[in-house]
């Protein structure tokens, strides 16, 4: 249990949640006592109370009682930061007699795309092609081909929600291996898009 709550990890894992700016972790006795974080007021505190939880159980298997996380809330207004985050513009799927055709639309900056992908409509290849379609835009937005691999899709269920867990491996300078994660709220699609993103938007802002 120890090895699973080291601060570093916690902390990197939990500035990568949307519009979390900081944040500082205290552990004690092998649990986590205290959660501070600052974030912009882009989105709720609940929400984003609700994405550390479920982060952290679907990437570290860490239970985390909402009642240790304390959040500040400021106005964030960095425009170099902002512009340089990939944004979802939509989210869409068309079905045409057996075929199943997905479209992710990105920004970034002053460029948007349309990403596609197309497979068969079955059930089992309807995560994968929205992420195919996302990492087909992405790769339309920063110009590359075949840099970035789908490895495996996963589904955790939890009592009152559920959280999409992508794992894909990139080999830009070297070959990593990235998860991301979003909780399922209204649109199950939208969330494969996010936890997309969620797992390469760091490395992709290095590039």
């Amino acid at each position: 249990m120890s090895d699973q709550l080291d601060n570093k990890k916690i902390e990197e894992l939990v500035k990568k949640i949307q519009g979390v700016i900081s944040t500082k972790v205290v552990i004690d006795d092998e649990q986590i006592v205290e959660l501070h974080l600052l974030t912009d007021k882009s989105r709720n505190a609940k929400q984003i109370s609700r994405d550390i939880q479920s982060a952290l159980a679907s990437e570290l298997d860490i239970e985390i009682d909402h009642k240790v996380i304390s959040i500040a809330q400021i106005e964030f207004n960095d425009d170099s930061y902002n512009n340089k985050r990939v944004k979802i513009k939509s989210v869409s799927k068309i079905v045409e007699s057996n075929e199943l055709i997905c479209e992710v639309k990105l920004n970034l900056e002053d460029k948007v795309v349309v990403g596609t992908s197309k497979h068969k409509n079955v059930s089992s290849r309807k995560d994968y092609s929205f992420v195919s379609a996302t990492i087909n835009a992405l790769e339309k937005l920063y110009n590359f081909d075949d840099m970035i691999f789908l490895e495996g899709i996963e589904v955790i269920e939890r009592h009152t929600y559920s959280v999409v867990v992508v794992l894909v491996s990139t080999i830009f300078e070297q070959e990593e291996v990235m998860s991301g994660s979003s909780v399922v709220e209204d649109d199950r699609d939208l969330a494969l898009v996010k936890a997309t993103l969620d797992a390469v938007n760091r490395r992709l802002n290095m590039l």
